[in-house]
């Protein structure tokens, strides 16, 4: 079996399999195990069949992991994996046994980006402390707590961005598959490095916070933008560095129209919209 803490699912597809058949063979289980081989689709035939009695080059593996993060994604389902009718069903149900199912546990990853300035950390603390006393529980990840002690050693280059963002997908991954709410707000400029998270991370919803450069320059509450134009900070968002713009975010705030509360409030509505919340 895998190291629990590899990144990805914790088993294997057969290993709970291979578990039973273990304690059924040292007399632990009292029942006896009917086992039989994975079942994957065989493109020549259009039918399922199972994987022992196909061949390997015409066979697609798939799964019940997969379907689940389709439901939850609501992304489209190849037409082998489910009928439409029935995916249709269960993407649009409002059945409180299917909401949770898609939903896995009513865990989430709210992942705030933008410009540096642009709002993203103050929205966020709203937003935590709106839901912070309620049903589910929450975490918060904000990039200088982060920083500090998950990726302490890593410099400003593309290269340990990426590695920054990867490793706080994972943690915030770990939280919401099981049942953690996760409020995250980094730059995070790549859409490489966004569709790699939503690939990977249970229930991630994008909260784009667009505002305007003028807007955060004029903020620059660090005076990051007034260093960076003075070339004393290299590879910096927004000035050296490019800010790739969300297409199709899940949540887009305008920072620079709505107050605090206004957007805290858009946040918390998708939410409960979406049943993540009662």
């Amino acid at each position: 079996m895998r190291n629990l803490y590899d990144e990805g699912d914790y088993y294997q597809p057969l290993e709970a399999r291979d578990l039973c058949r273990q304690l059924e063979k040292e007399g632990l289980l009292g029942i006896k195990i009917l086992a039989f081989s994975p079942v994957a689709h065989n493109k020549k035939t259009n039918q399922a069949c199972f994987i022992d009695d196909c061949d390997q080059d015409d066979t697609i593996s798939f799964s019940g992991t997969k379907l689940r993060k389709h439901l939850q994604e609501k992304s489209e389902v190849p037409k082998y994996l489910i009928r439409s009718n029935v995916y249709n069903f269960l993407v649009n149900s409002k059945n409180p046994l299917i909401t949770s199912m898609n939903k896995s546990k009513s865990g989430f990853v709210l992942w705030f980006t933008g410009l540096s300035a642009a709002g993203k950390t103050t929205i966020a603390d709203r937003v935590f402390e709106m839901l912070r006393g309620g049903s589910i529980k929450l975490e918060r990840l904000d990039g200088d707590i982060v920083r500090e002690n998950l990726t302490k050693g890593l410099s400003f280059s593309k290269e340990d961005r990426d590695e920054n963002i990867r490793r706080i997908g994972f943690v915030a991954n770990l939280l919401s598959r099981n049942g953690i709410g996760v409020i995250a707000s980094f730059i995070s400029p790549y859409k490489k490095q966004r569709e790699a998270l939503r690939e990977t991370t249970t229930n991630f919803i994008e909260v784009f916070v667009d505002t305007s450069l003028d807007i955060c320059e004029s903020r620059d509450p660090k005076g990051m933008y007034r260093m960076a134009r003075a070339g004393e900070i290299k590879s910096f968002t927004g000035v050296s560095d490019p800010y790739e713009v969300p297409e199709s975010p899940d949540i887009r705030l305008s920072s620079g129209d709505l107050s605090v509360d206004d957007c805290a409030e858009v946040v918390i509505d998708y939410l409960k919209k979406e049943g993540y919340l009662n």
